[in-house]
């Protein structure tokens, strides 16, 4: 568990931000840089100060990611106070993992805010970061279910 020193008096928060695609390819596109410049502008918006930045280019729906690991790692090492993401779905695409990673970070003293929804520590708020979790594993599953049907149908 991270033991966490006492922030000086009127210190920023310590940030981190966390972007995702899901492939190589989308990654030489423009979402992760817009999901950073986004990021970067709410920590600026909030006063946090960002110590690090953690780009996957791997599926939503694994637990087991490169940068996931390496910004748990990192968390484990360096006090972090906040995890900023630019959006729920760009954290995990199924909802048991998104648990299992807030409640992780948690435990090392360390929240995941969302640059996108904004969800208010409250139980209104958390119950609608769990819907809009849901509807992001949801339509993911929509989509690949598509993209199946629509391999089949092309064979």
């Amino acid at each position: 568990m991270n033991k966490r020193q006492p922030r000086e008096l009127g210190a920023p928060e310590s940030a981190v931000i966390y972007t995702r695609v899901s492939t190589e390819s989308q990654g030489e596109g423009y979402s992760l840089s817009t999901q950073v410049e986004g990021s970067r502008a709410y920590a600026v918006e909030l006063g946090y100060q960002v110590l690090d930045t953690f780009e996957d280019q791997h599926t939503g729906t694994e637990l087991d990611r490169p940068a996931i690991n390496a910004l748990l790692a990192f968390a484990r090492t360096t006090p972090v106070d906040v995890v900023i993401v630019y959006d729920i779905d760009r954290f995990s695409r199924i909802t048991a993992n998104q648990a299992i990673l807030e409640a992780e970070l948690s435990n090392l003293g360390t929240r995941v805010e969302y640059v996108i929804g904004r969800y208010a520590n409250t139980p209104e708020g958390e119950l609608a970061k769990m819907v809009k979790a849901a509807i992001a594993q949801y339509e993911n599953r929509q989509r690949v279910e598509r993209s199946v049907r629509g391999l089949r149908g092309k064979a």
